[in-house]
């Protein structure tokens, strides 16, 4: 049996339960040493039987949030990214990414042309940006270095005779998997981006001229969009290194290319639904996992954990993280444990326990790991356990007695 190694401080928390939002901290692992539980297991699935009841599937559609407004504009109506319907004063939520895209704009003949537009912002700090980018070779790619936090009304201006010809430009809000208005945990006024008066002009003292223009008002050009939906790429592989408990596991990566994941995910991967109403219902039950991960902090993505104890209808985050296995001096192949604590908060719901894994991306994806080969994350071996009142014989604990303590 391959080693396992427990995460002590498992990885570096953007957001949690039970974690501050704070500066990256390097995660802190030790190998486990297999002391036994002193728990009943009352359900474990290793992957090896086509994982009855699990289920997944893909969130990745979006609602698009750009749209002409007058709320908070700055003359008329305004492009605003953002929704009233999420709180009182306007705001936005997680996990979003927002296109308000220009047609192609011909300039043959100019040779300096600068677009102006006006613009507000409040997001979080440093985590939440929005953006004005322009084609490049094909590639939309940052004119700005990002706007974060609150900013007022104000003017900006970049030249793009260095992009392509004709011109196409694009303003870009992309938010990550916690602390916005929609959780509460951010709070915006008018959040996240709004944009006016967008003009392309070119710029040469004595022959100024208007190539592009939307005000949001009598002239509008700008089309509002977002990424088409990434697909489902959960799925049961097949790997000797990647599986715990030989052959098989759950795997997160698209056609089977376990070197990079795909833009814009948002899949979820959710375990049957575990009865344990027969159980004392005085100590909240655990839920483990055996599993391995790949999602380099050089990237935006990451995975939520959760859990219910009502069969799904309402879910508790217990965790959100990212992080690379290799980076910490793990190998390829070394597995982790996981917990997901299945918590009553003040009520015991049904008792009946479910689990669920989310994997988001941004719109660059997760390339490869630069310390090792591989992206994405996997999850083997699930198992439920609730306490009892006296300690169980070690007979009980059949194959996976020496895999948690």
């Amino acid at each position: 049996m391959k080693n396992l190694i427990i995460a002590v401080a498992v990885l570096a928390l953007f957001a949690g339960m039970a974690v501050a939002r704070g500066p990256i901290e390097e995660a802190t692992m030790v190998p486990y040493e297999g002391q036994k539980s002193r728990a009943d297991v009352v359900w474990y699935d290793d992957i090896e039987t086509g994982a009855p009841g699990w289920t997944h599937g893909d969130d990745s559609a979006q609602t698009i949030y750009w749209h002409i407004d007058s709320y908070m504009a700055f003359s008329g109506n305004s492009w605003w990214c953002g929704d009233l319907s999420i709180d009182a004063d306007g705001g936005y939520g997680n996990d979003w990414t927002q296109y308000l895209t220009s047609p192609y704009i011909p300039w043959a003949g100019y040779t300096y042309p600068v677009l102006f537009y006006q613009y507000r912002n409040d997001t979080e700090p440093g985590f939440d940006f929005s953006f004005a980018e322009a084609e490049s070779n094909g590639v939309f790619v940052p004119l700005n270095r990002g706007y974060d936090g609150l900013h007022a009304w104000g003017q900006d201006a970049y030249y793009i005779g260095n992009k392509d010809k004709p011109a196409k430009i694009r303003f870009a809000f992309y938010s990550d998997g916690a602390w916005s208005d929609a959780d509460g945990d951010y709070l915006t006024v008018g959040g996240a981006f709004a944009v006016d008066d967008v003009e392309l002009w070119e710029y040469v003292t004595g022959s100024m001229e208007l190539l592009f223009q939307d005000n949001a008002d009598d002239h509008v050009n700008l089309v509002p969009g977002v990424p088409a939906a990434a697909g489902d790429c959960w799925h049961i592989d097949s790997n000797i290194c990647a599986a715990f408990s030989d052959p098989h596991y759950w795997s997160m990566a698209c056609n089977d290319d376990t070197t990079s994941v795909p833009p814009n995910m948002n899949n979820w991967l959710k375990t049957p639904v575990i009865d344990i109403s027969s159980y004392a219902v005085a100590t909240p039950c655990t839920m483990f996992f055996v599993q391995q991960f790949f999602m380099s902090a050089d990237y935006g993505g990451g995975w939520k954990e959760y859990g219910s104890n009502d069969g799904g209808a309402t879910w508790i985050m217990t965790g959100n993280w990212y992080g690379d296995q290799c980076a910490y001096g793990y190998t390829t192949c070394d597995h982790f444990l996981g917990v997901i604590p299945i918590s009553w908060t003040g009520n015991f719901g049904t008792q009946q326990v479910r689990g669920l894994w989310r994997l988001t991306t941004d719109p660059a994806g997760n390339g490869s790991s630069p310390y090792c080969n591989r992206s994405g994350i996997t999850i083997d071996d699930t198992w439920v356990e609730t306490y009892p009142a006296v300690p169980v014989e070690e007979s009980s604990w059949g194959k996976i007695k020496s895999m948690y303590r």
